[in-house]
């Protein structure tokens, strides 16, 4: 195989366009002498290639190699061409038809002529989304054989149905039998499923517990009777195994005579809101599509989207009306009920019949909820003799010390009645001691570091938590990293500059301050103490800590952006313990924590790494190699210095950066899901709401 002559490259070249339309893969040959790229004709049909042979090959990758990844394609194929290695396998990006990226993994060897030369490369390429098309455990086709059965369809499907099935509870099965047993019980199920379809039927596993039935010529009635015919063959299963396990399964079904639609997307989205309603419904059930519902469901959403964002920018869109309620002896206003409004660009007024429900649903009621009880406190305060009514939500009740919220105002009111005080206290946000905010920066576009502008301290303090990502600070005071789960600080009238990486998302909440905290906390801590906390730059906390101080910044925004009577106080006193807490709890810096530096360093560092690759296929194996550790000792200490398994971290990590794709740009889900990293888009859409 290494020395192979012009009639056997010819004779290879004929059989690549003999098996062109029998393979998937895209097979080719480089002649180094000829300088010729030859190719499986069909990949002309998928990606931006000038033709299935040209010449000036390396060159002409720029034209459909993705320019992130051509640098590293060609620093590879260059050691294979000067014969520095004989194998290559990289797994990078192509341009397909569409401008689209498509992941690739190109895998390819070095022919050599009898003088040792490079002669011809020849290998293979194969699209790596395209994996799974099939469940090997079930036996069934899998979700891309259903997506390239719905894609070649040009015509509006307009009869046939979807009928897409998930077993209720199937967690609990595996967390109380086993995974292996859960393999079993899939498969039967499949087995009940199969044996009731039709020629006409098609059955595909699209993720985990997840089963769609593709019908090309039945109605929704044959929809309904083949879910009540799998429901009761799945429960003679139950009875056959003495209801060792119980099985119930939900259903959507979509009507393809109702909505003839040939986008895959749309597919999945209406077959997995239909499920979902069988899911809210009770389980053990199915529901047919019906747009009408699914619109509701698109405004109910867009409608919370909106609640947030006038929440998170100090309640802009609310507001609060005081109705009178008038006394019918006396015909005097008695007192007054406080009710809630809201208002916003996208959708106009908006019923408090329809947004207070989904304030309830969000727990957006209890912000809300706190800062309807401040407007009413105003209202007291200028309103002589005059009561005010509000109506407290259940959720506000349950989930919140809301009659502490009431007894603080009593207790006010009756302070402010002893000293004679007949105004509220300015807001905090206009006497500037305080400024809390949450930075999210992503720019995705190359591989740079992007520089914010220079900026300095000049009349406040800085102490920021950085929850996701890393940045580099410059300063007059020198330079140095920060990482995920630092919390820094910048004291007093120092210059710096930031620089962000395009490739990870930085979330994180900075606190900026007017005023000497130490002191305002003197008694607690010493000036010396202060001093050194602040010169230190950045302090290092274990997984525990760091918790409890992100929860503590946590509390300081939301504090701050209620904006109530009591925020001054509230956010001295959390920002005194914040920085206690710190001082108390930091990583010690001297000579005999070195180990521990050093353990918390390299965590840091796969951690960051796995924010620079979260796109390619990631594993535990390949993190182990690359860092030097064995996969216990690894999982062991991964688990201890983050909290988290290293599965579970990498999903939450491409799960932040699809959030900020799918809130920043106009990609697909289908789009974002394998850009992120995830090898499809039902497993995408599983993670995403098990997570949120």
């Amino acid at each position: 195989m290494d020395r192979l002559d012009a009639k056997a490259i010819k004779t290879y070249k004929e059989i690549i366009l003999i098996l062109d339309q029998c393979i998937d893969d895209y097979l080719f040959v480089m002649d180094l002498d000829k300088d010729i790229y030859f190719i499986s004709p069909h990949a002309m049909k998928r990606f931006n290639i000038p033709s299935y042979e040209f010449s000036n090959s390396l060159p002409a990758h720029k034209k459909f190699v993705y320019e992130d990844d051509l640098e590293m394609l060609l620093s590879d194929m260059n050691q294979l061409v000067s014969g520095k290695k004989n194998f290559h396998n990289l797994q990078y990006r192509w341009i397909g038809k569409d401008g689209i990226p498509i992941w690739i993994n190109c895998r390819s060897k070095s022919i050599k002529d009898h003088d040792g030369n490079v002669k011809y490369i020849i290998g293979c390429i194969n699209e790596i989304g395209k994996r799974q098309v099939a469940d090997n455990d079930s036996g069934l086709l899998g979700e891309m054989s259903f997506k390239n059965f719905i894609y070649p369809i040009h015509e509006d499907i307009t009869q046939g149905f979807i009928l897409r099935i998930d077993i209720d509870d199937f967690k609990n099965i595996n967390e109380n039998f086993g995974v292996k047993y859960g393999d079993v019980v899939l498969k039967q199920v499949g087995n009940c499923i199969k044996k009731l379809l039709t020629k006409n039927q098609q059955l595909y596993r699209i993720v985990a517990d997840e089963f769609i039935v593709m019908d090309v010529v039945g109605s929704k009635e044959d929809a309904r009777n083949l879910y009540n015919a799998i429901r009761r063959s799945i429960t003679c299963y139950v009875e056959s195994i003495n209801y060792d396990i119980y099985l119930t399964i939900s259903a959507g079904i979509l009507d393809f005579h109702d909505y003839p639609n040939k986008s895959y997307n749309s597919i999945m989205q209406w077959t997995e809101f239909a499920l979902n309603q069988s899911k809210t419904n009770g389980k053990n059930t199915y529901t047919i599509f019906k747009q009408e519902a699914y619109q509701e469901f698109l405004r109910k959403n867009k409608l919370t989207k909106e609640l947030h964002k006038a929440v998170n920018q100090q309640f802009k869109g609310f507001e609060v009306y005081f109705q009178p309620i008038i006394d019918m002896k006396t015909e005097k206003i008695h007192s007054m009920e406080a009710l809630l409004r809201f208002e916003c660009d996208e959708f106009g007024k908006i019923s408090p019949l329809e947004f207070i429900p989904l304030l309830e649903e969000s727990d957006l009621i209890i912000p809300v909820g706190r800062w309807v009880l401040d407007q009413a406190l105003k209202a007291v305060s200028m309103f002589s003799n005059i009561k005010v009514q509000i109506n407290m939500s259940y959720v506000q009740v349950l989930k919140t010390p809301a009659l502490n919220d009431i007894l603080n105002i009593m207790l006010f009111l009756y302070l402010m009645s002893l000293e004679g005080i007949k105004n509220m206290p300015r807001p905090i946000k206009d006497n500037k001691n305080f400024e809390i905010s949450r930075s999210i920066v992503y720019n995705g576009k190359d591989n740079n570091f992007h520089m914010a502008s220079m900026s300095a301290c000049t009349d406040h303090f800085e102490i920021g938590f950085l929850i996701s990502g890393s940045h580099h600070v410059y300063s007059t005071d020198g330079e140095w990293d920060i990482l995920r789960g630092y919390v820094g600080t910048m004291p007093l009238g120092l210059q710096h500059q930031t620089f962000y990486s395009s490739n990870e998302v930085h979330n994180g909440i900075l606190i900026k301050y007017s005023f000497n905290i130490a002191d305002y906390i003197k008694s607690e801590i010493s000036t010396v103490a202060f001093n050194r906390f602040y010169n230190e730059k950045y302090h290092i906390l274990n997984q525990e800590d760091q918790h409890i101080v992100q929860n503590i910044f946590e509390q300081m925004l939301t504090e701050y952006n209620i904006n109530s009577s009591y925020t001054d106080s509230k956010l001295k006193a959390l920002l005194t313990y914040l920085i206690v807490f710190v001082i108390e709890h930091q990583l010690p810096h001297d000579i005999n924590c070195n180990y521990a530096k050093k353990i918390n360093k390299t965590i840091n560092d796969v951690m960051r790494y796995i924010d620079s690759n979260y796109k390619n296929d990631i594993n535990v194996n390949n993190i182990c190699k690359t860092f030097g550790f064995s996969p216990a000792h690894f999982s062991r200490l991964f688990k201890q210095n983050t909290g988290e398994v290293f599965s579970r971290y990498l999903t939450k990590v491409r799960l932040e950066h699809a959030i900020v794709l799918l809130s920043n740009t106009d990609k697909s889900i289908d789009e974002i899901a394998y850009e992120c990293g995830f090898n499809s888009i039902s497993y995408f859409s599983y993670a995403f709401k098990k997570e949120f």
